[in-house]
């Protein structure tokens, strides 16, 4: 969606923005004075059009978030840079879902609607793979709650580890718009292993651990800034378990905010995420997560 559509996407009814790029701003999502403005919600479906990408990740949050502002009466915009590959790819999945077709029927609904559409084959077979998971949801019992709850949960309960980054990620871009921020956790961490990582005295060990692999996530996706706003949400919770745990700790006994941890991993050399990170950490990267947290906190206060 371009800077200069605000006047078309109102007059669309669009209510909602599907953004399946990792570096076209959201020009829409900043708050303005007027009320109408204020319900454009986005989802984010960070990947980039390569065969290799993992879209699969993000495709149960992203129909989710279509299906929530579809009920409420806006429509939705889905875009990526051409209209092709990722836009074309979460669009099926979304008939898949939500009106019962197959694979190769959403296709050729949407391919009549946009004859250009080709999703690359990696998504072409990810989409197979939806398809089956959308079976074995059909199979259970629905859950109560949050339109959230029904994201099916693949990232196992081995801990906090890459997978669990993967799926949280994907879960806290698609739907932080459409939930609260404790449903939003729930299913970011349905089993509550960061939380349990926190929970005794002796966690420093474990807790840099964790900071180290949310830090390498970010990293290694190339520092974008929906992940950058994952990073500092996680932390966020963090804290408040950590001021949670607090209580139970002697008085003289202080835990210094999680947001001085990730400072000092990024800045001291010799720390365990330096020495983990192959490449270079840039001056302009560690800014920009220093500012996000220092904006978060400051939405936080208002």
């Amino acid at each position: 969606a371009q800077p200069n559509a605000r006047d078309e996407l109102i007059n669309a009814n669009i209510g909602g923005i599907v953004n399946c790029t990792t570096d076209v701003p959201c020009f829409h999502e900043e708050r303005t004075t007027s009320s109408t403005l204020n319900l454009m919600k986005y989802c984010r479906v960070a990947v980039y059009d390569v065969e290799t990408a993992d879209m699969i990740t993000f495709l149960w949050g992203a129909t989710t978030f279509i299906h929530s502002v579809l009920t409420s009466g806006s429509s939705v915009l889905v875009h990526c840079r051409r209209g092709i590959s990722r836009s074309a790819t979460v669009a099926i999945a979304y008939l898949m879902r939500y009106h019962g077709l197959t694979r190769d029927e959403a296709y050729r609904h949407v391919k009549r609607m946009r004859p250009q559409i080709n999703p690359n084959r990696g998504f072409w077979n990810q989409l197979q793979t939806f398809e089956k998971r959308i079976r074995l949801q059909r199979n259970e019992e629905p859950q109560s709650g949050g339109l959230c709850h029904s994201v099916p949960n693949t990232h196992g309960s081995n801990g906090v580890d890459s997978e669990w980054c993967k799926a949280a990620n994907a879960i806290y871009s698609t739907c932080r718009e459409i939930e609260s921020e404790e449903v939003l956790w729930t299913q970011m961490d349905p089993w509550g292993k960061l939380d349990d990582v926190l929970r005794f005295k002796e966690t420093t060990i474990d807790l840099n651990r964790v900071l180290v692999l949310l830090l390498d996530y970010t990293w290694g996706r190339g520092v974008l800034t929906i992940d950058v706003e994952w990073l500092v949400f996680v932390c966020h919770r963090m804290d408040q378990t950590q001021q949670q745990q607090q209580q139970t700790l002697d008085a003289h006994e202080t835990l210094p905010p999680v947001q001085d941890r990730v400072q000092t991993l990024l800045y001291d050399n010799d720390s365990e995420f330096s020495k983990l990170w192959c490449g270079k950490i840039y001056e302009g990267q560690i800014r920009k997560i220093v500012q996000a947290f220092s904006l978060f906190s400051k939405q936080k206060t208002r």
